[in-house]
């Protein structure tokens, strides 16, 4: 059972480098957050009461590479000791 609403979101396809913030929403039932972490410098979570925010600050493609999928988790623990995984997907343009 998973105290969100979804565990993933796919944001679409983006532009190179532009930001993307997306909300996970906790279900009622939801324990208090105790921390939450994304597992790159490019994700940035922040717990905001009734949800998780993160902004995935973007990245640029490398030189040649005209689009790439891309895959972030965060990593959020409860005070009950839970721990979720969210993952945050999408695809990167040029």
């Amino acid at each position: 059972m998973s105290y969100f609403v979804t565990q993933q979101i796919n944001f679409g396809t983006v532009k190179s480098g532009q930001p993307v913030t997306v909300d996970f929403f906790k279900t009622p039932d939801a324990p208090r957050i105790r921390s939450t972490n994304g597992t790159c410098h490019c994700t940035v979570p922040q717990d905001l009461g009734d949800r998780v925010q993160s902004t995935y600050t973007g990245e640029h493609l490398a030189m040649g590479v005209d689009s790439t999928s891309i895959s972030k988790r965060v990593v959020v623990t409860f005070d009950n000791g839970i721990v979720e995984n969210l993952l945050i997907t999408g695809t990167l343009e040029r």
